[in-house]
């Protein structure tokens, strides 16, 4: 459900994207949790403090602002707490740049905490650098919190209040298992082995996932893993709770694995591949349609598939290296949305400055360029080298005037030299 004007109630509500990330779903619990409830209260006077008795509203507009939002003064006037999203109108929005609200390279929790001012807080902290950590670097695993959501998200695609509970959960016994350490009372002992056998009774094969997840903890232990996160929802509540939540995190993984294999299956029918030299390598240049929300996902393992890339990566592995095929992929959604995006090396700072310029001249009528939608339209993400026209987190983006063919084209004309690696 869309923010909107209608009849502005006593309570505030929360307001964040479609399929938030953890870093978003932690900046709103924030609000609602009864340990900063005080907090709360301070920023937002008469908040709800209770996660279950919020209703979350979801943009799914990606950059585009409500006409009514037009300061932050008149979001607050409102009674609204953009998370991650509404840039310029939003003190909560770690996308906005230079001179606008919000602060660039912060996750959105990060901004909520230092807000209600409890970003020094000892039984918060070494959350909010997880999460923090997970949100710019992507630091947390395939079995850490922020793929835990992505994958429930993927699974129940109409339970975003579901999932946010499922992490509101595991945030809560993360800070109670901190509290805990603080007081100097140690968690209880936990075997992993012993709660994949309980796993195993309600399915062998989410057993297994557990145990490879048991694995990497064991090579890699990480903050919000899924063994840690079952760990505190086991000490600060009980078996038979812990044992709910992760069968619903281990069906989503599960069910995530099946979701990309029939983007591969997409993926691989309709992909049209071409090479293009640039900066002295071959840059791979994909085309592929698909609905799924692992297309992306896909185009990666097609990119990397192609005879000379898969060699050069099968030499860097035995070599003990990593090799990454500079490529750019396109993935077209049946509804005329859009995204491109770059791996390897190849910059789209060209090319995101010529979608929007075709994006005008296509839209002559109705646009010219400068105007402000066409950032909306095509939305450029450094951090990804990624050019988006709607995405999985803003699925009502207006789809581009521009076909796949015309993409292709404006990419193979500006992709930018590729620095050479020494």
């Amino acid at each position: 459900m869309d923010a909107t004007t209608k009849a502005v109630s006593a309570a505030w509500i929360a307001v964040t994207h479609w399929w938030p990330h953890i870093d978003e779903l932690l900046g709103v619990w924030l609000t609602l949790s009864e340990r900063f409830r005080r907090a709360a209260e301070r920023k937002f006077p008469g908040i709800v403090s209770s996660p279950s008795a919020i209703q979350l509203e979801y943009w799914k507009k990606g950059n585009e602002v409500p006409e009514w939002a037009t300061s932050c003064d008149r979001v607050r006037r409102m009674r609204r707490i953009p998370v991650g999203i509404w840039r310029g109108v939003s003190l909560y929005d770690e996308h906005a740049s230079a001179g606008f609200a919000g602060s660039p390279g912060e996750c959105a929790a990060d901004l909520m905490a230092q807000q209600l001012r409890i970003s020094d807080e000892p039984r918060l902290t070494p959350l909010l650098a997880a999460v923090r950590e997970n949100d710019v670097r992507g630091s947390g695993g395939r079995f850490g919190l922020g793929a835990l959501v992505k994958a429930l998200h993927e699974a129940r695609p109409a339970e975003g209040s579901f999932v946010a509970q499922l992490a509101f959960d595991a945030f809560d016994a993360v800070v109670t298992a901190e509290e805990a350490k603080i007081s100097g009372k140690p968690l209880l002992e936990f075997d992993a082995a012993k709660f994949g056998e309980k796993i195993a009774g309600h399915d062998r094969g989410l057993a297994a996932i557990w145990d490879e997840a048991a694995r990497e903890e064991k090579a890699r232990p990480r903050y919000l893993s899924l063994i840690a996160l079952v760990r505190a929802i086991t000490a600060c509540k009980s078996d038979a709770v812990a044992v709910d939540w992760a069968l619903h995190a281990l069906c989503a993984l599960r069910e995530n694995v099946e979701i990309f294999e029939q983007a591969c299956a997409d993926v691989k029918k309709s992909a049209r591949v071409w090479t293009k030299k640039s900066g002295g390598r071959d840059v791979i240049v994909a085309l592929a349609a698909s609905d799924s929300p692992a297309a992306l996902r896909a185009m990666k393992r097609l990119v990397n598939s192609q005879p000379a890339a898969a060699s050069k990566i099968a030499a860097a592995k035995n070599r003990g290296s990593i090799f990454t095929q500079a490529a750019v992929m396109i993935a077209c959604r049946p509804t005329g949305n859009i995204v491109v995006q770059a791996q390897g090396g190849p910059t789209l700072v060209l090319v995101a400055i010529a979608l929007r310029a075709a994006e005008a001249k296509k839209r002559e009528r109705e646009w010219e360029i400068g105007d402000p939608r066409l950032f909306t339209a095509w939305h450029y993400m450094k951090e990804l080298e990624c050019c988006f026209n709607g995405s999985n987190t803003s699925p009502d983006v207006e789809p581009t005037a521009l076909s796949g063919d015309e993409i292709v084209k404006i990419v193979t004309d500006c992709l930018a030299p590729v620095p050479a690696r020494g």
